[in-house]
């Protein structure tokens, strides 16, 4: 995720914090040029709009394999 001040880049915002790295800018350092930040806000946009990107809106099969998995872990089912 991109913001005007940070960059938050991460191995999974949507089920647990993962990893993360976040980089800010300090307001004396926007005056120098194209800032990282523009760097990779520039490669998220282009990537978003990409033909290889993918929606993250599943199917109604994924999201009941994604159902049925959640329940064999709360139940135990498959562990070792």
């Amino acid at each position: 995720m991109v913001t005007d001040n940070a960059a938050y880049i991460g191995s999974d915002f949507a089920v647990n914090a993962g990893v993360g790295l976040v980089l800010k800018m300090k307001s004396s350092l926007k005056d120098r040029g194209v800032t990282i930040l523009e760097h990779i806000k520039a490669a998220f946009e282009r990537d978003w709009r990409s033909h290889y990107a993918k929606s993250l809106q599943g199917s109604k099969d994924q999201e009941s394999k994604h159902r049925h998995l959640q329940h064999k872990e709360k139940c135990g089912w498959g562990s070792e």
